[in-house]
């Protein structure tokens, strides 16, 4: 039973690396978030980030059982050519509409710091509502939709919810400013292949198992 448990966990451990990018190229679609040209970052640290998401996302690759080739998702030569344009704007923009978000979450009688998303939002409407945007950063806008759209009924859309609920609870109904980062964390907070707890994991199976009378394993009937 443990060497099918282990087998069907390799399975699904090599599904999701091929799904999900490892933690260095998390780190690198930062340069998507407003945040990171708050910092006027040089641009030798841009280009580094590219590079990294080129590896998971800038090349075909074969994935699957049986494998299949997978196309490249963006196309890192044109994301790299137009990080010059990024470059030049982001760092100024990124100041401008942060300093007019914070006015209207204050307007409303709202905490900007509490909600980010806003600030991330207006960021990248203002950077594509303008001819400049779409003819200089298609491909800047292909990867900020990748990064950052959520597909709702996703796996991971119900665990965010989940850790939501898990967090903030009556105990913790105030957590405001630090939820988004306690819950990306929290999260993220899973089980790898080396440290899975697969004889505990198993001994509860066998619990329920016989509490059901299923699997054969008592002889309640229901």
């Amino acid at each position: 039973m443990k060497l099918a448990v282990t087998s069907a966990a390799e399975s699904v451990y090599q599904q999701l690396e091929d799904r999900f990018p490892p933690t260095s190229v998390g780190e690198a679609l930062s340069i998507i978030d407003p945040r990171f040209w708050l910092t006027s970052p040089a641009m030798e640290v841009v280009l580094a980030a590219i590079k990294a998401i080129k590896k998971v996302y800038g090349e075909p690759k074969r994935v699957g059982a049986p494998s299949r080739l997978v196309p490249a998702r963006i196309n890192s030569a044109l994301l790299e050519e137009q990080a010059r344009f990024m470059f030049g704007i982001a760092p100024q923009l990124s100041k401008q509409v942060l300093s007019e978000y914070k006015v209207e979450e204050e307007a409303k009688g709202g905490r900007p710091e509490a909600a980010m998303p806003g600030f991330t939002t207006m960021f990248w409407s203002r950077l594509m509502n303008t001819q400049a945007g779409l003819d200089h950063l298609s491909e800047w806008a292909v990867l900020a939709e990748l990064a950052l759209v959520m597909v709702p009924g996703s796996v991971e859309a119900e665990r965010m919810f989940s850790t939501m609920s898990f967090l903030k609870d009556k105990v913790r109904n105030r957590l405001t400013t630090h939820l988004g980062p306690c819950a990306r964390i929290y999260s993220q907070s899973t089980y790898s292949l080396a440290n899975f707890p697969y004889e505990e994991a198993l001994k509860h199976w066998h619990a329920a198992a016989e509490i059901r009378g299923r699997y054969g394993l008592s002889s309640n009937t229901y």
